[in-house]
């Protein structure tokens, strides 16, 4: 615990007000009991996830484990033989196509741990992504404190317990109170932008790695002033999730027009070559996927006229108020790019549950999460204007509860034992989890095995 202290201490002060203070000061017991809290916090939050068996697992687990598994078990490429594929009724599978499948999926998070368990075993590599996503939880934090200036216990809540209003739409939409253990965040139907919590305890490899993205392109663009790393902050979003990836580009662009003046600095190896290298080669492998998935613009697939009131308070209780109450005439084009990022992606649907809004959304509205904060612990922002954003926050904060309680009230502490994973072609919806082995990846760039030699 005290090499843990050390480690987080360097991390968040570094770069910090803190750190203007002596180095008594900040080795105080003072400051370190504010650390410790902080680490309480974090880590009791992520030990309520489910990664790694922590906690209550929820629904996208059985693809998570599925997945998991088939990268300790296989050889990398990740091949499925064309028994596998006959044997199970995989969906949208071309009708000419009659031989093996491939894993095509974001699964950087789960590398780490899979290493592991080839050698150790599976409980082992569920403990190590129990950690590895908690210290993906540790930087993000440290990150928002060097970005903040400060190390602050309200900045670790907000990160905690930042949502929209959901619980007041459901109540609003469907005129009664949600039961605390249920998933209150489909109360629009259509469209949902997912609480921090929500995202920890279902996708932690978008959360984790949107939210630290994020932080370092607003550090690249914001606190640096440079252009010299920002298209390849962007493109390594591709490891961990396409959306995440697709998220960051308007901040991208944004970063360039706000340090215009140094244009010339885009043109570094590290945004030309390498960023190019990484989109293309991901490109071609996430090309590979079966396809089949949903895409359409918001009319095509709902009366808008009938959709009106959620469609409206959608946005006015994800965003648009406490955007509203934060607003003020020294917001930057990040904080623009936030908002009207989070007024386009309704109208655009990808995926059977709308994946593109829930997760493209992420970059957007950790920017939201991060001026609101600041406005919070920002001792000269008028009172009256942090009550209302306090308010919104704590309204907001009913929907990571409720994520929080079902997992509290089902908990774990043990992995899924080994026999009762599923098959990933047998989890409903997994097709998007696989891909064709005659596309031009398989054919050109993935190492050859007996499958799809």
């Amino acid at each position: 615990m005290y090499a843990l202290l050390v480690i987080f201490r360097e991390l968040t002060l570094s770069g910090t007000e803190d750190v203007t203070a002596s180095t008594e000061d900040v080795q105080s017991p003072l400051q370190n009991k504010k650390i410790v809290l902080i680490l309480v916090i974090l880590i009791l939050w992520a030990a309520c996830t489910g990664m790694g068996g922590f906690g209550y697992q929820n629904g996208d687990y059985h693809q998570r484990n599925a997945l998991l598994k088939n990268l300790i078990d296989q050889p990398y490429p990740v091949i499925y033989a064309p028994e596998y594929v006959s044997n199970n009724s995989i969906q949208n599978i071309r009708k000419d196509f009659h031989g093996s499948l491939a894993l095509v999926y974001y699964f950087a998070f789960y590398l780490l741990p899979a290493l592991f368990g080839k050698f150790l075993g599976w409980r082992a590599a569920n403990t190590i992504s129990f950690g590895y996503g908690l210290i993906g939880v540790l930087i993000a934090a440290a990150w928002i404190f060097k970005l903040a200036g400060r190390l602050s216990v309200r900045l670790t809540l907000l990160l905690v317990f930042f949502s929209g209003m959901d619980f007041v739409g459901y109540i609003i939409l469907k005129l009664k109170i949600p039961a605390w253990t249920e998933h209150i965040e489909w109360w629009a139907v259509f469209w949902q932008y997912s609480s921090n919590t929500t995202l920890l305890f279902w996708v932690p490899h978008q959360g984790i790695s949107a939210w630290i993205l994020t932080s370092l392109l607003m550090n690249e663009a914001l606190i640096r002033r440079s252009n010299r790393h920002v298209a390849f902050i962007t493109a390594i979003g591709a490891f961990w999730s396409v959306w995440v990836c697709v998220g960051l580009l308007p901040f991208m662009i944004s970063s360039i027009l706000i340090n215009r003046k140094k244009l010339g600095e885009v043109f570094t190896f590290q945004n030309v070559i390498a960023a190019s290298l990484i989109v293309l080669l991901f490109a071609l492998f996430y090309m590979s996927q079966i396809g089949g998935i949903q895409k359409m613009w918001l009319w095509q697939y709902i009366n808008i006229y009938e959709a009106r009131q959620s469609f409206l308070l959608f946005y006015l209780l994800e965003f648009v108020l406490l955007s509203a109450v934060c607003f003020d005439k020294t917001r930057n084009l990040w904080w623009w790019t936030a908002v009207v990022s989070l007024m386009l992606l309704p109208l655009y649907r990808i995926g059977v549950i709308n994946d593109f809004v829930m997760r493209v959304s992420i970059p957007s509205l950790f920017v939201i999460m991060f001026y609101a904060g600041n406005s919070l612990i920002n001792p000269s922002c008028n009172k009256l204007k942090k009550v209302a954003i306090f308010v919104i926050i704590a309204l907001g904060a009913l929907t990571p509860t409720t994520e929080i309680y079902r997992s509290l009230t089902r908990y774990k502490i043990t992995p899924l034992r080994l026999e009762r994973v599923q098959e990933l072609a047998s989890v409903p919806n997994s097709y998007n989890y696989f891909g064709y082995t005659d596309s031009v990846f398989f054919e050109y760039i993935a190492k050859r095995n007996k499958y799809n030699k």
